[in-house]
């Protein structure tokens, strides 16, 4: 419970001393007593309560407590069974994730993502997928690409350099810039 504090008619008028002086010297009742009786009380209700379940539960019949048993152990069924579809629902993801091309570790986390809901990691590991896709393919096509031809001396010729096409120019000049820089000159 708050406690509204009354300020003096001067106020305004008093300098910050002043002003820190007055509250330093304002008294407050100290609700603490209460409280603990509050909560003393509310504990005393959940015991009360519990020692009414237990008499309740005691008094019912038979045929009562079997159908709350099975109420419990179908509610617990259920659940179960939610579990075992999220899985395999996941399971699912998973496996058309990798059907894909995405690595075990990277579509375990995608299937699990999308089966929360959770968009933002399902784009962020999209995006991580096609990096290293893009990847794989710039190093199978660089490993595929011829070599430049090269004239009688080891040096490619400027009729050569002309009928290269560019992924054979680009190729040259990452292997000897200065003959690319002579023979684009020339």
């Amino acid at each position: 419970m708050k406690t509204k504090i009354k300020k003096p008619d001067n106020y305004e008028a008093l300098s910050p001393e002043e002003k820190l002086k007055f509250f330093e010297n304002f008294e407050y009742e100290d609700n603490a007593d209460t409280i603990q009786k509050l909560k003393d009380s509310v504990s005393n209700a959940n015991s009360q309560a519990a020692e009414w379940k237990k008499k309740h539960n005691a008094l019912l019949s038979e045929e009562e407590k079997a159908k709350l048993e099975r109420d419990e152990e179908l509610s617990n069924l259920r659940e179960e069974l939610e579990q075992v579809k999220k899985r395999e629902k996941t399971a699912d993801y998973t496996a058309k994730y990798i059907s894909l091309g995405y690595d075990s570790e990277l579509a375990a986390s995608t299937a699990e993502a999308l089966s929360k809901g959770d968009t933002v990691t399902v784009f962020a590991n999209h995006a991580t997928f096609n990096k290293s896709l893009e990847e794989k393919i710039t190093a199978g096509l660089m490993k595929d690409t011829p070599s430049p031809k090269t004239g009688e001396n080891g040096a490619v010729t400027k009729e050569q350099f002309n009928n290269m096409n560019y992924t054979e120019k680009a190729k040259l000049y990452s292997e000897n810039k200065e003959l690319y820089t002579q023979l684009q000159g020339e």
